[in-house]
């Protein structure tokens, strides 16, 4: 009698502590994770950026950047980073937005025009995606008169 006692004892104690458990990884990878009124926003990774640097930037998106960043830490997502364009759409959880972050590069579209010189199309350019104007130049003239890269 007293053995099937210490045995509900420890299962009521189980059941408690994977209830806790089961409800901490619903609410970290199932639960609605945007905090904006939009119907899509847009985030733009860097190559060079860090993990820290894109937790900054969606702070304002997410409503819960810490269990963003330990799903992420989970999924392995903040030692590999992708640049690029992303769409986080309004309520998307947080394991959508690391997949969406891996997987969906959006295109951008450069745009430009009234331009006189290979000069200000570099310029132009430059503003609109995250190569620098010095190379674009370099690489349109490499392109110009023929030499190889």
């Amino acid at each position: 009698m007293y053995i099937k006692k210490i045995l509900l004892f420890i299962s009521i104690i189980g059941l408690v502590i994977i209830s806790i458990f089961s409800y901490f990884v619903y609410v970290t990878m199932f639960v609605s994770n945007t905090n904006f009124n939009n119907e899509i926003a847009y985030v733009y990774v860097y190559s060079d950026q860090t993990f820290e640097e894109l937790k900054q930037d969606l702070y304002p998106i997410l409503k819960n950047v810490n269990s963003f960043e330990r799903l992420a830490n989970r999924k392995g997502y903040d030692k590999t980073l992708k640049s690029g364009k992303f769409a986080i759409k309004n309520g998307m959880n947080n394991n959508q937005i690391i997949n969406t972050l891996r997987s969906s590069k959006l295109t951008v579209d450069v745009i430009f025009n009234n331009i006189d010189n290979e000069y200000e199309l570099a310029g132009k350019i430059s503003k609109q995606i995250e190569a620098d104007s010095l190379s674009l130049l370099n690489s349109f003239t490499d392109i110009v008169t023929g030499v190889p890269p």
